[in-house]
């Protein structure tokens, strides 16, 4: 993660932005961050040991990782038989990956 201090990007952890309650540090925000990245990251619930190791994960997923097939099951959900027909229809379309 890199901070915006003026006009220069400088190296910082999420962990440089929260206090050791797990509470974001909005001083430290405002500090390096623009005030509507500040809103967005603000929006975020911060991370916290309490919670486990904080990873990448995807999750749709049993085992948190993509795969086309896990998007597909997201997007279609409860989808008619209507919808059904016209993604095996896009599915099918002859085109370059």
């Amino acid at each position: 993660m890199y901070a915006l201090n003026g006009y220069q990007l400088i190296p910082a952890s999420v962990s440089s932005f929260t206090f050791g309650s797990g509470q974001w540090d909005v001083t430290e925000l405002r500090g390096r961050l623009l005030e509507d990245v500040v809103q967005r990251v603000l929006m975020v619930i911060p991370p916290n040991v309490q919670f486990g190791v904080d990873c990448v994960g995807w999750k749709w997923d049993n085992n948190r990782v993509f795969s086309v097939r896990s998007a597909y099951r997201e997007v279609m959900g409860d989808a008619t038989s209507e919808d059904a027909g016209r993604w095996k229809m896009i599915w099918r379309l002859p085109v370059t990956q």
